[in-house]
């Protein structure tokens, strides 16, 4: 679901499995909800802010891509090259899912007929807007699993707009000189946990943040881009020690967050304590790093899968549709990965001033 870039596999072949362990801890919180059992999902609570499974899932995705998202800009340091990665590790894939959901799971379920199907403009709307990303996803297609708990066809892209407004983010610093200032990025995380903190979880400001403005909201924008810039700051520790040190205290962080009910020590705790762990390797690691990353393939087509099973009467329990959609999806995304999106990552370092990011 992110853009990462290629490190020493020594030093951050971590990432590698924490990326997929945070893929496979979505689908089993969506399998909960695609069930209709959303009440009985996992999940905890610090203070009063609910934390579902699949939420702590995405957070690992957005802190380790604000991390190597950040030094695959210190490598280059030039606009268009970070452009062509970014492109290069989001749209292909997302590209492939759109338009089979659209051209060929649509027309093949729907209760429309095709011409309806066709010229509604939902589906235009969700061919167009969850290609271009930018201004929000649509999550239904015209008369398409209707019978299912959930209508939704592909409820997990919407994380996607903000990961590339945070790219944005990192271009905008990165073009102006910001990301050379470890305080820069400092100051972006305090603004965004300030905001959090105050506007969302204490909910004081009377502003409206849940409002939706081009698919964002300031509750989940604050939030969401509160753990990537947490990866952004701590690229910048990164380039002074090693980063595996960041494990235990991101350890005492998450822990004090629940027993002082602290939304805010958590989203900096799971932060270090992502980045520390991921930047463990050994020889397991190594051996998930030669596989491949089907990480954001997984979790692209997991919910479609999710759905077709539930649809087809395979799965109807969380656990049952858990353990089906893993198998699906994780044969999904390692396909996407070695026939798509890693061949297009290696057009992308071949050219000028190119680097593979991943």
């Amino acid at each position: 679901m992110d853009g990462q870039a290629i490190e020493p596999i020594r030093r951050f072949g971590g990432f590698d499995v924490l990326r997929i362990i945070a893929a496979l801890a979505v689908i089993l919180s969506h399998s909960f909800a695609l069930t209709g059992n959303a009440a009985d999902r996992l999940q905890f609570w610090v203070g009063h802010h609910r934390i579902p499974l699949g939420t702590l899932g995405v957070s690992i995705f957005f802190v380790v891509s604000g991390f190597l998202v950040t030094k695959s800009w210190d490598r280059t340091e030039q606009a268009r090259v970070f452009v062509r990665h970014r492109f290069a590790r989001i749209w292909p894939a997302l590209t492939l899912v759109v338009v089979l959901t659209v051209f060929v799971l649509g027309p093949l379920l729907t209760t429309e007929s095709l011409g309806a199907y066709f010229s509604s403009s939902r589906t235009i709307l969700y061919l167009g807007r969850n290609v271009v990303l930018f201004a929000g996803t649509i999550n239904k297609l015209p008369g398409v699993f209707l019978d299912n708990p959930v209508a939704s066809v592909n409820g997990s892209i919407w994380t996607l707009t903000y990961e590339v407004w945070a790219y944005v983010g990192v271009l905008a610093l990165g073009v102006w000189g910001g990301l050379r200032r470890w305080w820069t990025p400092v100051v972006v995380l305090a603004l965004l946990l300030g905001f959090f903190r105050v506007a969302v979880y204490g909910a004081t400001g009377g502003l409206p943040v849940t409002r939706s403005v081009l698919g964002l909201t300031l509750a989940d924008g604050s939030e969401l881009w509160s753990y990537f810039f947490a990866g952004v700051v701590l690229s910048r520790v990164a380039r002074q020690g090693d980063v595996r040190r960041l494990a235990l205290p991101g350890a005492a962080l998450v822990g004090a967050a629940f027993l002082l009910g602290e939304p805010v020590l958590y989203i900096l705790g799971v932060a270090a304590l992502v980045i520390g762990v991921g930047a463990f390797g050994g020889r397991f690691t190594d051996v998930v790093h030669r596989l491949g990353d089907p990480s954001y393939g997984i979790y692209i087509f997991a919910w479609p899968v999710q759905q077709l099973v539930y649809a087809g009467g395979i799965a109807s329990t969380p656990w049952v549709m858990f353990v089906t959609a893993v198998l699906i999806s994780t044969v999904l995304g390692y396909a996407s990965w070695h026939l798509l999106e890693r061949p297009i990552l290696l057009w992308a370092k071949r050219r000028p001033s190119g680097t593979l990011a991943r």
